[in-house]
């Protein structure tokens, strides 16, 4: 139910209504912390690589700490098996705008290809979930969407060729 009120206040209100400066190094700090629990049920060593030149973004740090929280319990769920999570950061710059760059992988079976395309609709949950009775509603990927996107940024996922599966969020950096 949360869930589903939180996603209905986000398509209402298109845009993050708090717009603070939020260091990423120690909100990404703070998330892995708060999802060691989840991360230690599932047996995962958890790897923090963050590039010391990682600018802050601008927006609301909640709701990016939200975005995190999911992707790495999501990796903890789905991909635990494969006892590894890596996070890293890193600021890019593809069309000369400076973005910071998160990517959350795992070592797990990956995400059938033919799922790929709608793993950030709402309520869709992959058939590797429903046979495991992994619990969730398939809300988590679609509040990262629309709470990426509401700081202007793009969520996207692809399977490493190695396993795993990594999930790469871009958001606008704050100005220095």
């Amino acid at each position: 139910v949360v869930q589903i009120l939180e996603l209905a206040g986000l398509r209402k209100n298109s845009a993050a209504t708090v717009r603070e400066r939020v260091v990423i190094p120690d909100l990404l700090r703070e998330t892995v912390a708060a999802t060691a629990q989840e991360t230690r049920a599932a047996r995962c060593e958890v790897c923090l690589d963050l590039s010391s030149d990682l600018p802050a973004a601008v927006g609301d740090a909640p709701a990016l700490r939200r975005v995190f929280q999911n992707l790495i319990t999501n990796a903890a769920k789905h991909g635990g098996q494969g006892g590894w999570i890596g996070i890293s950061g890193a600021r890019i710059a593809p069309n000369g705008a400076a973005l910071i760059e998160i990517r959350v992988a795992d070592r797990g079976p990956g995400i059938p290809q033919a799922e790929l395309p709608r793993l950030f609709e709402p309520f869709f949950r992959g058939a590797a979930a429903q046979a495991r009775q992994i619990r969730g509603a398939g809300l988590g990927l679609s509040l990262v969407k629309e709470i990426v996107e509401a700081h202007g940024g793009t969520v996207s996922v692809e399977n490493n060729p190695g396993g795993g599966a990594v999930f790469v969020v871009r958001l606008p950096a704050a100005e220095e």
